[in-house]
């Protein structure tokens, strides 16, 4: 039964809502050296952020034992490329990424505050001409 299911499962069906790139995201996993969570059910896991063949990946882990992966083609879809359900994770890590961004940005704009009017003048255009390249 398990497999007649599972042939039905299209790689990179589903969607899930992301707001943050792959990228950033796998950064953010990296950069912590691992990221306790728990989906919206309220299951614990670990994402870790790795390298598999070249390709950047984060890998899903409940208790110790590795349920998933995302690789960036994988990002934003309910079903990896193994046909693995991996959205719960993705969703979960996505909001916890954003809370860290959001955090990061509020206290930029203090230090930015901080700084004489002049210099703050000066980063907004540089800023404003790094837009327009």
């Amino acid at each position: 039964m398990t497999q007649k299911i599972r042939a039905r499962i299209e790689r990179h069906a589903g969607r899930v809502e992301a707001l943050w790139e792959f990228v950033r995201v796998y950064g953010f996993v990296d950069g912590a050296g691992e990221v306790k969570l728990q989906t919206s059910t309220g299951t614990r896991f670990t994402a870790k952020a790795a390298d598999s063949g070249g390709r950047k990946v984060i890998r899903f882990f409940q208790g110790g034992r590795e349920y998933g992966r995302a690789y960036e083609c994988c990002w934003g879809h309910y079903y990896n490329c193994n046909r693995t359900r991996i959205g719960m994770y993705c969703a979960a890590l996505d909001r916890a990424a954003k809370t860290w961004f959001e955090r990061e940005i509020a206290e930029l704009r203090t230090e930015l505050e901080k700084l004489p009017a002049d210099r703050q003048e000066q980063l907004m255009r540089e800023l404003e001409a790094e837009k327009e390249q």
